[in-house]
């Protein structure tokens, strides 16, 4: 369907894919101190290769050193810096042609000027026809040392992006590294990069193998060091986090401008005031009429074209969340023209091996003695579980998905046959594919997923109606620490960790709750206050020493928590005022009432009777 909003919307959603939820440079390093303390012994030492967002990006100077200001602060981002000179510079120009096709209703200019000036938002994140960055002093801050040599601000930023301070010590920081890189790149130079950097970690450990944790969009980087770098034998273990092992429908949806039927209802209806604030919400979809419905579908076609050129078509680590089976008709309508034969040969490549995925891990485990386990989270239509994530909702892969909100099961569990979220696993239901567990005292299936069917199906546990953040669920974080030290080797090893289990989201209560706390002046409080905040923090404390994990137990602690918070003193509750509450109030209703009474069309649509 070609109707305005649901281009609209594509413009939004190949940016903010970006964005989310899914890099390791030679010019992009720190040198390890001298001095490293003794490491945790028999422990194979694990290396992050993270997820979108989790690596830090800045500039550098020709001589490879990060450039600072005159405060010895650096620029940092983790996936877009925007740059915003050019187009400032060219408001002059923009405006009036605005304005103009804002009066008469019509293009007086205002694509053209978009075309020319819009690319220039994106230029730190442009790659040129050989799938490399076009701006070369910009690269990915890099650490040649351990967890436990990160200064301050490095370490609390790589805790809260995986927060597992709990089991650093036994674990040992001096066996903790990260191979940070740009999230945008070249996945097979990545493969290369964490080549080398696997030998550095080798060298300073002195360990013979390593551990692998790739987190979302670091499965790729994992996939595609596998295929080039397997008869190295140097993984001992893999432990795969929401890892995009096999694509995300989301990305394809994008590429193939596949939404949703009811995404112009969802536009005009209760997501945006959900992702972006119902007072904010209710204005952009008030203003979202002001242009006639063919002078925007030209806008975002313009603007859309310009995502594409500028950011995905020519960036091999975007192409490789593309699954599989929707590759070749999406290569064909992007990459097929002789300019991007390079690239081209990149992808495919890439997907060629990911074809042969099954092949390599029995490979990896049958004949290399790799242990590869797989955490996933699944029960979840895309764009469920996190505010964040609404607006993948507009896509047409969400309908009848069973995901994590951003990643279906089939990827992240490693061919793991499912039903759509919500629903229960037939009895009768015969899935694609290869069975890989035909012993029927194996019970692999559970609620909507089929386990079975998985390439590893004792090694595969699945957090049901867990959502793609994964980290801030102290149960999963957990099973890491444990598959790291190797304490648990199968779904039959640990019973407080079986192979399904459900979710929870303590992050408030770790993040900021207890530390909170703990800093708090408690000397005031009244013996009653002081009673109420101790039972809710054991309760917090007990919730997070069992290992079944409950979404609605998780909810009721946390805000009781966060009520005795209140009530001591601690946290300040503000309360919308009347006239805050009366303005949400008639922006809403002016909202719902376009919507009900005049269906999505532009004001002047409305006037002239316009359909489309």
């Amino acid at each position: 369907m070609k109707n305005i909003f649901k281009r609209a919307i594509s413009v939004l959603l190949s940016v903010a894919i970006i964005l989310s939820a899914f890099c390791f440079s030679a010019s992009a390093t720190s040198e390890a101190p001298a001095e490293t303390a003794a490491a945790v012994s028999n422990v194979t030492p694990a290396i992050v290769v993270p997820g979108i967002g989790m690596s830090k990006v800045t500039f550098f100077d020709e001589n490879g050193n990060p450039i600072k200001d005159e405060n010895g602060e650096m620029e940092t981002w983790t996936v877009f810096n925007l740059y915003t000179d050019e187009i400032m510079d060219n408001l002059w120009r923009i405006i009036p042609r605005f304005l103009l096709s804002l009066l008469l209703q019509c293009d007086v200019g205002l694509t053209s000027a978009l075309k020319k000036y819009m690319p220039s938002l994106f230029k730190y994140a442009a790659h040129d026809l050989k799938g490399e960055p076009i701006e070369k002093n910009v690269a990915p801050l890099t650490y040649k040392f351990p967890v436990s040599q990160f200064d301050e601000d490095a370490k609390g930023y790589f805790y809260r992006s995986l927060p597992i301070q709990k089991y650093a010590d036994k674990i040992g920081e001096d066996n903790l590294y990260v191979f940070n890189y740009m999230a945008f790149s070249n996945t097979y130079e990545e493969a290369d990069n964490l080549r080398e950097f696997i030998q550095l970690v080798k060298q300073q450990t002195g360990s013979p193998k390593v551990t692998l944790l790739p987190v979302s969009l670091g499965g790729t980087v994992a996939n595609a060091y596998f295929d080039k770098y397997s008869s190295d034998n140097d993984v001992a273990s893999v432990v795969n986090v929401v890892a995009a092992l096999n694509g995300s429908d989301m990305v394809a949806d994008i590429l193939d401008e596949a939404y949703a039927d009811d995404a112009d209802k969802l536009l005009y209806g209760e997501l945006l005031p959900e992702m972006i604030g119902e007072d904010t919400g209710y204005l952009v979809n008030i203003a979202l009429r002001l242009l006639p419905r063919k002078l925007t579908r030209k806008i975002v076609d313009t603007a859309m074209g310009v995502v594409i050129e500028t950011v995905i078509r020519n960036t091999p680590s975007f192409w490789a969340l593309v699954p599989p089976d929707r590759y070749e008709k999406l290569a064909d309508k992007y990459l097929s023209d002789s300019d991007h034969a390079y690239i081209r040969s990149l992808t495919d490549r890439y997907h060629n091996a990911q074809k042969n995925v099954a092949n390599k891990v029995k490979e990896l485990t049958e004949e290399r003695g790799v242990n590869i386990f797989n955490i996933c989270g699944c029960d979840l239509e895309f764009g469920k579980g996190w505010t964040d994530y609404q607006y993948f909702r507009f896509f047409k892969s969400a309908k009848g998905s069973n995901a994590d909100g951003i990643i279906q099961i089939s990827s992240t569990g490693m061919g793991t046959d499912s039903v759509p979220a919500g629903e229960k696993y037939p009895a009768d239901r015969t899935p694609a594919g290869t069975i890989c567990c035909n012993d029927p005292s194996h019970n692999h299936i559970y609620a909507s997923v089929n386990a079975s069917t998985c390439y590893l199906p004792e090694r595969t546990w699945y957090f049901v109606g867990q959502h793609h953040e994964i980290a801030y669920n102290d149960v999963a974080v957990g099973l890491v620490c444990k598959l790291i030290l190797g304490e648990i080797s199968d779904i039959y090893s640990d019973p407080g960790y079986p192979q399904f289990n459900g979710s929870r989201n303590t992050k408030k209560i770790v993040r900021d709750y207890i530390p909170d706390m703990q800093k708090a002046d408690l000397s005031k409080l009244t013996p009653e206050q002081r009673e109420k905040l101790e039972k809710a923090a054991k309760a917090a404390n007990d919730m997070m020493e069992n290992t079944t994990a409950d979404a609605a137990e998780c909810d009721r602690i946390t805000k009781d928590f966060y009520d005795a918070l209140v009530e001591c003193g601690i946290y300040t509750e503000e309360q919308p005022s009347k006239s805050d509450k009366f303005k949400t109030k008639m922006l809403k209703a002016i909202s719902d009432f376009l919507n009900n009474k005049c269906g999505q069309r532009g004001f002047s649509d409305i006037l002239l009777f316009r359909k489309y």
